[in-house]
């Protein structure tokens, strides 16, 4: 009966009552009641609501209720129309008059007041409970959901009045079963997250497609099995150029993995059970969506090689089939010659496919839509001629275009006429299954295909077509005229337009497309049913998703782009960052870059834009995110910051990466092979997807992430190694084992790799590359060896191959044959090399039972005498590693052919390394061999002999002219920053022997704030004696009210009238300071204000850096450039460690400091010089080309302050610290004298080895002290 609604509603209005006209109180009990007919969305959305409200009201629990509670102290109710019919009652005038439409609202029954969620179905329930949610603070988006900071003590229902419903029917969120970044490696809780993410975000259904070989379809017929494929991992399954690898977490970012193989747990099975497990995984994920009343669409493959199992269809009678040509297209698995296709005319061939849906329904009965989905290309459906039909179907066509002559000009006319067919028996059988109740659809890529589908199919048939050709910035919605082939077909039937998030041919990795503005009105022109979006990944696309979902409900419709960025930004982040990150997530949706594939061989495949056109917008969006006030953030605010920040680095990361590399393939061509060389030394894709896995960390990494950190070590990385070992700077490493291959795989890889302890990368070649058997070594089989034999050997000899054949094996560089595409088997240099192969006997007992000829022949050259191998001769037993060399010259570039012969029994090998040897340059394509020993610049012991050389020569060797002045303070700034790191007393003992001599007086400089210079030493030691008497007089001066004291005037910091940027470091720092020994603020009021006041007319805002002083803004060099002096702005970025070090941390310009320091660290790191040093004019390297050191000790000295103070990220400026470092060690000269000093100055000038002076030694101190704390 249906009257306990209605009477829930009187029982309550006698309940104890404690929300009338005031919150609740603590532990407040709030029942959410549901009718006991309630369907199951509207049991969800009410666990749901109790979950979340109970989040946000931490002291008030929410109990879902079917009865009455009277312990409950207050009620929402939760229904629709039909569960709850009498709540329609109590919404005024509103009106639920469309599907999925919801009110919520509060309203007093006898002066009581209760909430209301009332659906005009049980999906508006739900959908209203979710908008409730997100206006009370929470946000929901593709990969994860927000929370408002801060705990709410008492519950209330405030807030509570909004209306809303969907303005298009379909709204479908739609993943592709082929990549390992794609849901194919998805596990049934990653699809439930995204089922029900897509629906808290106003999605109402789900979309997959599976290609013929995928094993979530199979069925038999006549007895025969269709065959089936794998859901791809990294070690089976092949489809869409998926490589293997023996265990993910030896790859770089594999920390991110948990296990050896990465993949489904459904494809973690036996291979006879494969299809099962698939299936379901399949079945659940269905029946959660359909729990949720998500609509499932299931697009079925009709149209591949896979999809159309000869085997299977040759068991048909020859009138239910027909003889069609096609061309082979060995990428989709597609043999070229004759192929049957299947007649559902005839009885036969429409029990073939009734037996296909018949398997469908039995696996997946909770489909609401199938899709007969084929392909644009030369596939078998489309490819068919008209002559190729059956005679019957050749009569009936022409009598179709009888009545629409115009038809015989459309596209493909007679192949839509053909899949019409199939569409119809897809339909018929639906139907006699009882099934009716399915629509039935038919889709592709692009729209094309949308005038000839709709001449032949019936117009009930919904048309899904994928906006493909978005790839090439055309996308069909962008304008009206190029939607009026929507616009016509879906005037009389459904047509739900997919649109992409992001791309696989190019567009992969980075920000999704830019969001459609003016969404709902370009479906509206389109005349289209809804709209789909495809993707494959997850995060970082949630702004893509989260757009077109506002823009296509009524209270948001065209929602802008700005305004979605802000709300996102205000719940991702935290309220007080919306305005900035706003701005932000708007200029990265659409300028930032967007790259990569996961289609092919090739990670990235295409020349990307050069470095130098995408850095300035990259770096003004850093500074919006370092402008953000991460301490008024949450940890989760927090975490998403960095991610997107990580996400931009690593973007411009692989742009520099692939610039270097691209440069060293067209000096390689070229013929400048050292050169070549020289550019790859810092090519390190390695420190690239290390990062990308470290910040995609944050919150917990996703399926598609941890399968991006596979593809980039696969099939970006290799290429890498391949190119190295083309330079003869890295070796060629083969491993002899069993792999893995996928003969019904689309796009099929063929590449396995082995990553050994140390990352090493070795190609595996099993018995399809090598036509020889391969064996393995059980595990429990101890393998041994000598003590010159690497560790990292053992596992390489528990395979190998034999074979009672000669068999050559090739040495070149790897990855030489298979791939997507056609293969050029690279060369090796000329030069020469150490061949070692690696070998163990598994089977014999002694000496002579098998042996074998090796001889090892360099292309086009003598060949190396024979050498006969008896394995367990040399070794003495079975199952231990026997590794034998060989010098090989090659005289010109080729490669190097190992010949196998058995003599008796099998030849083997377990692997070979081809070793270059002679060259400048590591194995591992890192720096030269000269370099390394810069290695030892690093060491504690290192660092500290060199900086007491340093300090010693300089304090023998004083500035004549004056002894209490900037020059000599700046220099004890670095020797007391020497004594900070290592406690040396002798150090502290100088500074205060010198701060002694002058009775702690300020300097005796005429510019006030020179004058202040001294006083950062005077309170350093202050800090460490306690002494009032050591700053005394400092004090005393900076309130004397002189003019050119902070007490004296407003401007009191000029030199020679002018505001100067040397000022910002010998001033402010001191101020900073005495406020810290004072507790008085005024002094950082004065340092603020002289500070800022300097730094804003001299800071130019395009290229980040300062002038000297305002005659510096128009001024060019002498080759026209901006003249920004080096030793200028090392004053500057120097100044703000210092300034920090004092400022307190909720200071209001703390953040503004730390934000500047950021800035000119990424302006000053993208001009250093290749030898780590910096020139005089950083706008202008060519200038005076020279070296200069005091400028680069103070970059040396903020960048590496930054570091090691979280400021700066270790892996971005390290490299930067550490090349400045060693070139200031080479700088010096041998009695300790720092060398390539500018003299005192005010602009660039001409430096020479000799020149030296004491503000250098200073920076040089303070920069040594920063790197011996990053030693530490």
């Amino acid at each position: 009966m249906r009257y306990s609604a209605f009477t829930f509603l009187i029982l309550w209005l006698v309940a104890p009552c404690s929300c009338q006209g005031q919150t609740l109180t603590r532990d407040t009990l709030v029942a959410i009641e549901i009718s006991p007919e309630a369907a199951s969305p509207e049991k969800v959305a009410a666990k749901d609501l109790s979950h979340y409200l109970h989040k946000l009201y931490p002291n008030t629990y929410f109990e879902v209720v079917h009865t009455k509670s009277r312990k409950a102290d207050h009620v929402i109710y939760l229904g629709c129309v039909e569960s709850l019919p009498q709540l329609g009652e109590h919404i005024g005038n509103k009106e639920l008059t469309k599907p999925e439409s919801y009110v919520v609202t509060t309203t007093r029954i006898d002066g009581r007041k209760v909430g209301i969620i009332f659906g005009s179905d049980p999906a508006g329930a739900m959908y209203g409970a979710y908008s409730l949610l997100e206006k009370l603070g929470c946000g929901f988006y593709l990969s994860y959901d927000t929370f408002p900071s801060g705990q709410r003590d008492n519950f209330s229902f405030d807030g509570w009045e909004l209306s809303n419903a969907p303005l298009v029917q379909d709204r479908i969120v739609f993943n592709w079963h082929n990549f390992l970044s794609g849901c194919s490696t998805w596990n049934l809780s990653d699809w439930k997250h995204w089922i029900i993410q897509a629906q808290k975000m106003g999605y109402n259904g789900v979309m997959v497609h599976a290609y013929g070989n995928n094993p979530m379809v199979k069925f038999s017929f006549n007895g025969v099995e269709k065959p089936v494929g794998y859901l791809s991992t990294t070690q089976k399954g092949r489809d869409w150029s998926t490589q293997h690898v023996n265990d993910v977490r030896r790859l770089w970012g594999g920390f991110v993995f948990d296990g050896p193989v990465f993949g489904s747990e459904a494809a973690m099975v036996l291979d006879t059970d494969r299809a099962d497990a698939a299936m379901r995984l399949m079945h659940n994920v269905f029946a959660h969506a359909e729990e949720r009343n998500m609509d499932v669409y299931f697009a079925v493959d009709v149209d591949t090689a896979s999809a159309n199992p000869q085997a299977v269809i040759e068991t048909l009678p020859r009138e239910a089939r027909f003889p069609i040509t096609v061309e082979q297209m060995r990428w989709m698995n597609q043999q070229g010659g004759r192929m049957w296709l299947v007649n559902p005319d005839t009885l036969e061939g429409y029990r073939y496919y009734k037996a296909q849906v018949k398997a469908i329904l039995n696996a997946y009965p909770q489909i609401d839509c199938l899709v007969v989905w084929f392909r644009h290309g030369n596939t078998p459906w489309m490819v068919m001629k008209a002559i190729e039909m059956p005679e019957s179907w050749q009569k009936e066509y022409r009598d179709e275009l009888e009545k629409t002559p115009e038809a015989a000009k459309l596209w493909r006319a007679h192949n839509f006429f053909a899949l019409g067919k199939v569409a119809r028996a897809f339909e018929r059988a639906l139907k006699e299954a009882g099934r009716d109740n399915i629509q039935i659809a038919i889709g592709s890529w692009r729209f094309d295909f949308l005038p000839g589908c709709d001449r032949f199919l019936p117009r009930h048939v919904k048309f899904i077509p994928l906006d493909w050709e978005v790839l090439n910035d055309r996308s069909r919605l962008r304008n009206s005229e190029s939607r009026q082939v929507i616009r016509e077909v879906g005037a009389h039937r459904p047509v739900m337009p997919v649109v992409w998030a992001h791309h696989d041919d190019g567009n992969y990795v980075g920000r999704p497309y830019i969001p459609y503005s003016d969404f709902h009105s370009r479906l509206v022109d389109s005349q289209a049913c809804g709209f789909g979006i495809i993707h494959w990944t997850t995060r970082p696309l949630d702004l893509y998703f989260k757009s077109l979902s506002r823009q296509v409900w009524q209270t948001t419709r065209n929602q802008p782009l700005r305004v979605t960025c802000n709300e996102m930004a205000e719940r991702s982040f935290g309220i007080s960052t919306g305005e900035k990150m706003g701005e932000y997530l708007y200029r990265w949706v659409t300028e930032a870059p967007k790259i990569g594939r996961d289609t092919s061989d090739w990670f990235i495949d295409r020349k990307l834009a050069d470095t130098a056109d995408i850095v300035p917008s990259y770096e003004q969006r850093i500074e919006l995110i370092d402008s953000v006030e991460r301490r008024l953030m949450d940890t989760a605010g927090r975490e998403r910051l960095d991610y997107f920040k990580g996400l931009e680095r690593f973007i411009t990361d692989v742009h520099r990466t692939e610039e270097a590399f691209r440069r060293s393939q067209d000096l390689y061509k070229a013929g400048d092979l050292a050169e070549a060389r020289r550019v790859m030394v810092s090519c390190r894709p390695e420190a690239v997807i290390e990062r990308y896995a470290r910040f995609s960390s944050l919150s917990g990494i996703s399926r598609g992430e941890q399968g991006l950190v596979v593809s980039m070590n696969l099939r970006w990385l290799t290429h890498y190694v391949r190119h190295r070992q083309v330079l003869g700077t890295e070796p060629v490493r083969y491993n002899f084992a069993p792999t893995s291959h996928d003969q019904l795989a689309q796009s099929m890889g063929t590449f396995t790799f082995h990553f050994g302890p140390k990352r090493q990368v070795w190609e595996c070649f099993g018995k399809k590359e090598t036509s020889a058997p391969t064996f393995v070594v059980p595990d429990d089989i101890n393998i041994t060896r000598g003590d010159e034999v690497p560790a990292a050997y053992e596992e390489i000899c528990r395979n190998g191959i034999e074979s009672d054949k000669p068999i050559t094996i090739t040495l070149q560089p790897i990855m030489a044959k298979g791939g997507r595409g056609p293969v050029n088997p690279a060369r090796l240099p000329a030069g020469k090399y150490r061949l070692e192969l690696l070998m163990l006997e598994p089977k014999s007992t002694g000496p002579g039972q098998r042996l074998f000829n090796v001889t090892p022949r360099a292309h086009r050259a003598a060949t190396i005498e024979t050498d006969q191998i008896d394995i367990f001769k040399h070794t003495g037993q079975a199952n231990r590693i026997l590794v034998r060399r060989y010098p090989i010259t090659l005289e010109e570039p080729g490669r190097i052919d190992v010949i196998l012969e058995p003599v008796k029994g099998k030849a083997l090998l377990c692997g070979a390394v081809l070793e270059p040897v002679g060259n400048d340059y590591s194995a591992e394509g890192n720096s030269t061999k000269n370099d390394n020993k810069d290695d030892d610049v690093f060491s504690r012991q290192k660092i500290i002999s060199i900086m007491n050389k340093v300090n010693h020569y300089q304090f023998t060797h004083p500035w004549k002219e004056s002894d209490r002045n900037w020059i000599r303070a700046t220099y004890y700034t670095g020797v007391m920053a020497f004594y900070n790191a290592t406690k040396d007393a002798k150090l502290l003992e100088q500074a205060l022997s010198w701060a002694q001599k002058h009775k702690w007086q300020p300097g005796n400089e005429r510019s006030g704030s020179n004058i202040l210079t001294c006083g950062q030493t005077y309170l350093q030691i202050y800090f460490l004696k306690k002494d009032p008497a050591m700053i005394t007089p400092l004090i005393e001066w900076v309130n004397s009210g002189k003019p050119n004291t902070p007490s004296g005037r407003q401007v009191w910091y000029l030199e020679a009238g002018r505001r100067y940027a040397d000022s910002l470091y010998v001033g402010p720092p001191t101020l900073a300071m005495l406020s810290r020994a004072t507790g008085d603020k005024k002094y950082l009021k004065y340092m603020h204000a002289m500070y800022w006041d300097v730094a804003d007319l001299l800071f130019d805002k395009e290229h980040r850096l300062f002038y000297r002083d305002k005659r510096f803004i128009d001024a060019k060099s002498k080759n026209g450039k901006k003249v920004f002096w080096s030793r200028g702005n090392g004053w500057v970025i120097a100044g703000v460690p210092r300034i920090l070090e004092y400022l307190p941390e909720d200071d209001p310009y703390y953040t503004k400091y730390v934000n500047l320091l950021r800035t000119m660290a990424r302006s000053i790191a993208r001009v250093q010089g290749k030898d780590g040093l910096w020139r005089t004019n950083l706008g202008d390297a060519d200038e005076y080309p020279g070296p200069e050191t005091s400028g680069t000790a103070f970059f040396a000295y903020a960048i590496t302050w930054g570091i090691n103070n979280g400021i700066l990220e270790k892996d971005e400026y390290l490299p930067v610290a550490k090349k400045a470092w060693a070139g200031l060690v080479k700088s010096v000269h041998p009695n300790g004298k720092l060398g390539w000093v500018q003299p005192v100055g005010d602009r660039p000038r001409l430096v020479q080895s000799h020149m030296t002076h004491e503000y250098a030694a200073g920076a040089f101190l303070l920069a040594g002290s920063e790197i011996l704390k990053l030693q530490e």
